[in-house]
């Protein structure tokens, strides 16, 4: 590589595919880090001669994200000093769907010093830190599960422990998803009449996406913050969360909602007969439970 570095004129990132995830594995790849951090701040004889790139904006204001900070790798003074719009937000590191694939950030970098080869290699040697004293093949790197992340994965079952053949659920898996779909929709449904009040239907097509979205959330951030592990009782966790949310606003606004659907039969009946009585079912059902209180 020093020898094709010394030889080329031009060198060119096309994304933060390498740079980005690389100089993350010091311990697998000290030598290419030292490398990636070299290249950039010009001390292998590159400079920055143009780049390319296209940050999201939005009223004027361009979202824009670090590919560099997140690799500890000091980002070339253009790259830092380039702003799209007058405004901008600082994101910091963005999913690989954006920095790689939406708008990769393309870099050009120029050969200014026509190094040799063996002037490269001798400034990445000499570099504090990059090399390792001794090698490191055959040491533990710390990759692998640990044996308490290891017991604690076997001890939530295999897929025959959680799996039920023979359950109605497995024989039929499209009423079930239909099942526990609608009911996530009707269990979010008092918190998206509320944030969505302002829409003709007051969001009652928004729950049946917002409902499954929430308790997908919800587990994730949980097992994410390592707050629960990621198994049924995370699942229940936060779907129990949703619910106690949706009851809180179907309890403080239940007027207005009362209002509404007593509002709404008129408009249902002149459209679809099947929608005007899951309202109305819907409806008696919480004037039920309300009035039991």
């Amino acid at each position: 590589m020093a020898s094709k570095l010394a030889s080329a004129e031009y060198l060119v990132f096309y994304s933060n595919r390498l740079y980005g995830t690389i100089s993350r594995l010091p311990e697998r790849y000290p030598v290419t880090q030292g490398y990636y951090d070299l290249i950039f701040s010009g001390q292998l004889g590159y400079e920055v001669a143009n780049f390319e790139t296209n940050y999201p904006e939005f009223l004027g204001i361009s979202f824009v994200d670090d590919t560099f900070s997140r690799s500890e790798i000091a980002a070339p003074d253009q790259l830092s000093k380039f702003r799209q719009s007058r405004w901008s937000l600082q994101m910091g590191f963005a999913d690989e769907s954006f920095s790689v694939y939406d708008h990769p950030k393309v870099i050009v970098l120029r050969n200014v010093g026509h190094y040799s080869g063996d002037a490269i290699t001798k400034i990445i040697e000499s570099t504090k830190g990059y090399i390792p004293d001794k090698p490191i093949i055959g040491e533990p790197l710390g990759l692998m599960i640990s044996e308490g992340d290891l017991g604690s994965y076997r001890m939530g079952g295999t897929w025959t422990d959680i799996v039920i053949n023979d359950s109605w659920i497995s024989k039929s898996p499209m009423l079930s998803w239909l099942l526990v779909i609608e009911f996530l929709a009707l269990s979010f449904l008092p918190i998206a009449l509320w944030v969505f009040r302002a829409l003709p239907d007051r969001g009652f097509l928004f729950s049946k996406v917002l409902g499954l979205m929430f308790v997908g959330l919800g587990v994730w951030l949980l097992s994410s913050l390592k707050l629960v592990e990621f198994s049924r009782f995370g699942i229940f966790l936060s779907l129990f969360i949703m619910l106690g949310l949706s009851s809180v606003v179907a309890v403080v606004k239940f007027q207005d909602l009362s209002k509404y659907f007593r509002t709404k039969w008129k408009y249902c009946s002149n459209r679809t007969g099947n929608t005007c009585r899951g309202w109305k079912l819907f409806y008696y059902c919480c004037s039920w439970w309300y009035d039991k209180r």
